[in-house]
């Protein structure tokens, strides 16, 4: 009842063709009845599904990676990280939350953010081809792998099925 309301309030022709076919049902068909019929066709069911569709729809998280920018002050580039941008990079690529906190204590949290943003891993986050004059990170360049074997090894757990019932 309360997506036939919430269409209803959204669609101000379907809500008018409503009312007018209340005014007119006959008056041995009660609420109920008169609802249930109204409803029951399959043009008014795709109405209801498509507007269900479209109020489950949500906006997406932007990518956190392609909106960092680094900023020139005294002849050096510096990066302003937010927590919240942080959080957001560790929510949307669990390997960079992995990568930060199995290097982090021997390195400082500043000088992980440096290389990771000019490393070969960034690159491949952010969907950039990655050259050979890219500069290569031997601690957080060796993870660019991990991603894919985790995928792998996510995919092949997905299809593996243990028989434990063999009908033949």
């Amino acid at each position: 009842m309360k997506l036939q309301q919430s269409l209803l309030s959204a669609n101000p022709t379907l809500r008018q063709i409503f009312a007018q076919t209340r005014r007119e049902k006959p008056e041995s068909m009660n609420e109920v009845q008169f609802a249930v019929q109204f409803w029951s066709t399959s043009s008014r069911l795709a109405l209801l599904r498509a507007h269900q569709a479209e109020k489950a729809q949500q906006q997406g998280e932007y990518n956190v990676l392609s909106e960092v920018k680094t900023k020139n002050v005294d002849g050096k580039s510096r990066l302003s990280l937010s927590k919240e941008q942080i959080q957001l990079i560790f929510k949307q690529h669990p390997l960079v939350r992995r990568a930060y906190n199995e290097n982090v204590p021997p390195l400082d949290e500043s000088e992980y953010w440096s290389r990771f943003f000019v490393s070969r891993l960034f690159r491949k986050l952010k969907g950039e081809r990655i050259t050979d004059q890219d500069p290569i990170d031997v601690k957080l360049d060796k993870y660019i792998n991990m991603d894919e074997e985790l995928e792998r090894g996510q995919q092949s757990a997905a299809t593996h099925v243990t028989r434990f019932i063999d009908l033949e």
